[in-house]
């Protein structure tokens, strides 16, 4: 159910920013063609993703930016449950820089930032016999690898890699990883 909220999200975010044309907007008047001069994102897209982490089963969404040829900008969050319960283990927001490969059917990138990271420990109470549980927020290193086959110009089908290091810690995540929007422009 949860998966399912954030896959919506994500799509609705998505429709919202090409509802706007952000991506190929003309700033200005101009007399002839070679005076356009567009926006300065050269390719936006969502992702979201599903699979088990270091900690537990894990959910992961991004919006990605792409600059010029091979820069791109991602924010992001990433949830993680407990393997056999509901139970939240941990979130964590990130904002990640780094380089972006296109090839013709193909879009893989490496990125690095800043994460954030908010865990939660359970623990069973002998005396009381209920639950309890204590919260710990880290600021840490978040690393995101992706590679997606691009069957379509708009929708790449692939993996995604994503660890956050800190102090307290560390959660890792290899998921299955839907991207939509515009991706690869080599076709």
């Amino acid at each position: 159910m949860t998966y399912t909220k954030s896959f919506f999200v994500f799509i609705l975010l998505y429709v919202g920013v090409s509802m706007t044309n952000f991506s190929y907007s003309q700033i200005g008047h101009m007399e002839s063609e070679k005076d356009y001069w567009y926006a300065f994102i050269d390719g936006m897209y969502v992702d979201a993703a599903a699979g088990m982490s270091t900690i537990g089963k894990s959910a992961i969404g991004n919006v990605n930016c792409q600059f010029g040829d091979s820069l791109i900008i991602g924010l992001g969050a990433i949830r993680t449950w407990e393997k056999y319960s509901a139970y939240t283990l941990g979130t964590d927001y990130f904002a990640t820089a780094g380089y972006i490969i296109k090839k013709k059917k193909s879009v893989s990138t490496f990125s690095a930032g800043l994460g954030y990271g908010m865990y939660k420990d359970y623990s069973l109470n002998a005396n009381t016999n209920q639950l309890e549980f204590v919260n710990y927020n880290r600021i840490g290193i978040a690393v995101q690898g992706k590679f997606y086959w691009c069957p379509l110009k708009f929708l790449g089908i692939g993996g995604q890699i994503f660890a956050d290091v800190n102090s307290y810690k560390t959660n890792g995540a290899i998921m299955f990883s839907i991207a939509i929007g515009k991706l690869n422009y080599l076709y």
